[in-house]
């Protein structure tokens, strides 16, 4: 990757973390680690990536060393991860299926149950799906945040794509879900 490129991926990161940093997270901690695991003391990790399971391959073990702590992780997906596709049932079922995989991969990092609630963040007045690991059973404070932007495979030519926004050629780009539009 170019060093043009990189400081441009580097900046559309550092941008998402400050949108979306405050209000992906509390500011405190969620407590202990889950009874019989030492207690960690830890600050808030967020995680920002471009696709549903980015962080999944590329982040680990850190991410599942950091849960497994009982530390508070935000991770934050800036696409929806539809691969570029066009049948609109066929994109849906994917992203789906990749958003399942990611809960699952966290509960299975928090050793807890695969349950999730629904607790969506306001972003400069746009409503952000998000979720938040729900097992009673373990001490966790794990977020997973969907922006759901379009891939825009495979070069940014979709007109919704995030470099169509970044290179100032749309003012504005329509989430993948619809309804959000990001400026």
């Amino acid at each position: 990757m170019g060093n043009r490129r990189r400081a441009g991926v580097v900046s559309v990161v550092l941008a998402v973390c400050a949108v979306l940093g405050s209000a992906c997270s509390s500011g405190t901690p969620s407590g202990p680690a889950a009874p019989g695991r030492a207690s960690a003391e830890c600050e808030r990790t967020v995680v920002a990536v471009a696709h549903p399971d980015d962080d999944v391959f590329f982040v680990n073990p850190e991410i599942a060393r950091t849960v497994r702590a009982g530390c508070p992780v935000d991770t934050v997906y800036l696409t929806a991860g539809d691969g570029g596709l066009k049948n609109p049932v066929r994109a849906r079922e994917y992203v789906d299926r990749r958003e399942y995989g990611v809960r699952a991969a966290y509960a299975e990092m928090a050793e807890a149950a695969n349950e999730w609630r629904r607790a969506d963040v306001d972003a400069g007045g746009i409503r952000v799906r998000s979720f938040l690991l729900a097992d009673r059973a373990r001490v966790s404070d794990v977020r997973l945040t969907f922006l759901d932007l379009h891939d825009g495979l495979p070069r940014g030519q979709s007109p919704n794509s995030l470099l169509k926004l970044y290179e100032g050629s749309r003012p504005a780009v329509r989430a993948f879900q619809g309804g959000a539009s990001y400026t």
